[in-house]
């Protein structure tokens, strides 16, 4: 440390006279005592932070800040000292989060600034009043009370320069030291101070968002659980706990695979690993769970980013919504529709060509018409009582059960007209004893359509319907030789091909087309033979 007069030259005796000589001896022995003052300051600092970190080391939180405030005491030998800091939401109030009144800790209590020591602080960062502190704030009943004498103060201030609370300390005497030995110790203590509770209420702050989070995963209505970055559940609500079945000690520690249907499982662990591997950083996803009782059910999944103290990683959080009755419905209204263009329509496609055909010979032969209007109308009687089973399905969602071999050879017959004679069809009995209700009920629907879309657009001289078995696999193929298609290309247009596959595919059959121009068009359904008493 530089001492006060090092930077002015060297004195010699010789210029210095007889008068001066006194001024200078007393002008050396202050500067003797400044020197001395200063290096027992400096020690006295040195100590001070030797003592704090010695007596504080070992606390942290709420101990360390008491700590601090009786070690405060017993280096400036003052009888009270306060660590403060501001009510939220005020700037008018402040409260006590340590304090020492002399042999003991203080109350944590609040206070108003107004006309207090206190208020000097926070608007000028620092206050020094070693004596008469009551006279200068005499609306200030706490010292009054206490007969304080003296007062110090200065701010704490956070890591973004903000002023948090202060820290002061008073005595019943005044102080012993002056303001620059005061400012220098009680800075430090208030750096420690400032600094240990925004440490503390960082910590409150993020234990208080972990707590809101678990409150919120235990109580929404809708499933929520958070994976680790191994996929495995750290915690999952009760909503969740209802959908799958399991408790929530069967689900912790366990990874989706626990519940997720096993034709689902692979894409979402696909999903999974591009969420942690910063791929994307949120998805959503239908799949199907397997509830703890078997029950299959259809949930929607929607997965973002959480981050929780102690996981050095990011989490998933996913909310699971139950979307099974929206899956029924998607899938009675698709239902709804190849019924209606396979059943509905395609009847009256085939009256309608009845009466077209009872038209065209109406002159030349009305026999041949009457017959033609005859089939037409008992087409019409057979259509009406297909509504009404339409109808009855609707309201009632009951499965019909018909008797699919005489359905289909009712079909083949009805579909003929003067140019178009009746297709061919081809059954061997034994294979109906093996057609369940459902697919005898989609069979029926892919021979209408496809017998439909021949009649209308293949332009064929000859068609065959032709059912049987082959091991365990029911086949039925319908054919014609007309124009035919590229069949790649007719695959995009309208609704007959598209619906075709999607009831095939309900039944677990195997769909295939074969046609090309010029060569006509086959239509082959592979289905394997059910096991079970219940048949068409």
């Amino acid at each position: 440390m530089s001492r006060p007069l090092d930077a002015i030259p060297a004195i010699t005796n010789e210029h210095i006279s007889p008068s001066h000589e006194a001024e200078l001896a007393v002008l050396r022995t202050h500067v003797a005592q400044l020197e001395q003052e200063s290096a027992e300051q400096k020690k006295w600092m040195d100590d001070a932070i030797k003592v704090l970190a010695f007596c504080t080391g070992s606390a942290t939180g709420q101990g360390f800040l008491q700590a601090l405030v009786r070690q405060l005491s017993t280096t400036l030998n003052v009888r009270y000292v306060f660590v403060t800091e501001w009510v939220p939401g005020r700037t008018d109030r402040i409260r006590i989060v340590a304090g020492w009144y002399g042999d003991r800790a203080a109350d944590l209590i609040e206070y108003e600034l107004l006309d207090t020591p206190c208020q000097k602080v926070f608007q000028d960062g620092e206050a020094f009043f070693p004596h008469r502190v009551q006279q200068l704030f005499p609306q200030d009943k706490y010292l009054a009370e206490h007969k304080i004498e003296s007062y110090m103060g200065v701010s704490l201030i956070n890591s973004s320069g903000r002023p948090t609370g202060h820290l002061c300390v008073m005595d019943v005497r005044p102080f012993l030291f002056d303001s620059s030995q005061g400012s220098a110790i009680i800075r430090v203590f208030a750096a420690r101070a400032a600094a240990e509770l925004e440490r503390l209420r960082a910590e409150e702050t993020l234990r208080d968002s972990e707590a809101r989070l678990h409150r919120f995963v235990a109580e929404a209505p809708v499933g929520l659980v958070i994976l680790d970055e191994d996929k495995r559940a750290l915690c999952a609500n009760k909503a969740l706990c209802e959908l799958t079945g399991y408790s929530e000690q069967e689900m912790i520690g366990n990874s989706y695979a626990l519940y997720t249907h096993p034709d689902d499982l692979a894409a979402n662990l696909i999903l999974t690993d591009e969420f942690y591997r910063g791929v994307r950083s949120e998805y959503s996803y239908e799949k199907r769970y397997i509830r703890k009782s078997g029950e299959i059910i259809w949930v929607l999944m929607k997965a973002t980013r959480v981050e929780l103290p102690g996981h050095s990683g990011p989490l998933l959080l996913a909310a699971i919504q139950d979307i099974t009755e929206q899956k029924l419905a998607t899938e009675e209204r698709e239902k709804l529709s190849q019924d209606l263009h396979d059943n509905i329509l395609q009847s009256l496609y085939a009256v309608g060509m009845q009466l077209e055909a009872g038209k065209l010979v109406m002159g030349k032969s009305p026999r041949n018409s009457r017959a033609y209007l005859t089939q037409a109308i008992d087409q019409l009687n057979h259509l009406m009582l297909d509504v009404r089973q339409f109808i009855t399905l609707l309201t009632q969602r009951t499965s019909a059960k018909p008797d699919f071999g005489q359905a289909l050879r009712h079909l083949v017959a009805s579909l003929s007209a003067t140019s178009q004679a009746a297709p061919e069809l081809e059954i061997n009995d034994p294979v109906l004893s093996l057609i369940t209700p459902t697919q005898g009920e989609q069979l029926l629907n892919i021979a209408r359509e496809s017998l439909s879309n021949s009649m209308r657009h293949a332009q064929a001289t000859h068609r065959s319907v032709w059912l049987d078995h082959k091991g365990n696999t029911i086949q039925l193929v319908i054919c014609d030789d007309g124009v035919g298609f590229a069949a790649r290309r007719h695959r995009h247009r309208g609704h007959g091909l598209a619906n075709m596959a999607a009831r095939a595919k309900t039944i677990r059959a195997r769909f295939t087309l074969d046609s090309a121009p010029g060569k006509g068009t086959c239509i082959t359904v592979e289905v394997p033979v059910e096991k079970g008493p219940a048949r068409a």
